[in-house]
């Protein structure tokens, strides 16, 4: 797959997110900041709420923006480039190491607690007996 597709696949999804966003944004603004009373609702254009109209003409316009920049366009390019460089390690290599940090966590948790167990007898000890 080239970079081009790629990139116009994440921006297409990136700016369907944004769309998401801005439309339930839209939709709070109105609802909770500028509607007067309990009863008013979300005005409909075409059928489809004001809210989520302005969130996706945001989110267009947005990603239109973005999309036309050559350096931004460029940037993004060299970094699918150097991704595909990227050697990615095997399932099994993943298990290995996901191993070795949990009984690492498990150690140090095990080592902190103990720290921590002489610590308040200590302190308990201090604060208790010697007053």
């Amino acid at each position: 797959m080239s970079n081009r597709r790629i990139l116009g696949f994440t921006w297409l999804a990136l700016t369907a997110m944004l769309a998401y966003v801005f439309s339930g944004l839209t939709g709070w603004v109105w609802l909770d900041l500028l509607a007067r009373d309990s009863t008013m609702t979300v005005p409909l254009i075409g059928g489809l709420p004001i809210a989520t109209v302005i969130g996706v003409t945001v989110a267009a316009v947005a990603g239109l923006l973005t999309w036309n920049r050559e350096e931004l366009r460029d940037y993004s390019d060299d970094v699918v480039t150097e991704m595909r460089k990227v050697v990615w390690p095997t399932l099994e290599q993943t298990r290995q190491a996901t191993i070795v940090v949990i009984a690492t966590v498990f150690v140090f948790a095990f080592i902190l607690g103990g720290f921590d167990f002489v610590w308040g007898k200590v302190s308990g000890f201090i604060l208790y007996r010697a007053g």
